[in-house]
């Protein structure tokens, strides 16, 4: 009987291992807000794959946070306030400022003249600096489901 070796991923070409491994990632279950719009803490946990060695959690890490993390902010109806859940101030805090920078779709819910406010509300809740993009015309369905009213759609980035 033949002896069976060991697959050494890393053997291979650089750019085979890469598509294999974002291929794994591509395959985690999709990452989506919650009823509320929020980004749930609970839900977005680092793919397996990423848990496997630290050369693949540099390379996937900003992938995932860039292509599969969704956050969806709005201005909470009871406090008039642009703040993010305690659960999700944590959950941002916890993954740190460089993978915070990698949240690929970071959307900002806004009624006309709020913006500058909303900005002030979410830089102070959690005490980083954002950036807020050009308005976003055409919206994707998760983002169409979240629209109320005559509010507007921005990307938004943490730097």
């Amino acid at each position: 009987m033949a002896k069976e070796g060991h697959f050494r991923l890393f053997d291979l070409p650089d750019e085979i291992w890469v598509k294999i491994t974002r291929y794994a990632v591509d395959h985690t279950p999709k990452q989506l807000p919650n009823q509320l719009g929020w980004c749930s803490p609970d839900l977005v946990r680092q793919p397996a794959v990423t848990r496997a060695c630290r050369s693949l959690r540099v390379e996937l890490l900003p992938y995932f946070y860039g292509h599969h993390v969704k956050l969806f902010l709005f201005e909470y109806h009871i406090t008039k306030l642009y703040v993010p859940s305690p659960a999700t101030r944590t959950w941002l805090s916890a993954i740190g400022p460089e993978h915070r920078n990698n949240i690929g779709g970071t959307r900002l819910f806004v009624e006309d003249g709020k913006k500058m406010k909303a900005m002030s509300d979410i830089q102070r809740a959690l005490s980083c600096t954002i950036v807020i993009g050009e308005e976003i015309t055409e919206l994707s369905e998760d983002e169409e489901r979240f629209l109320y009213g005559e509010e507007k759609v921005y990307p938004l980035r943490f730097v």
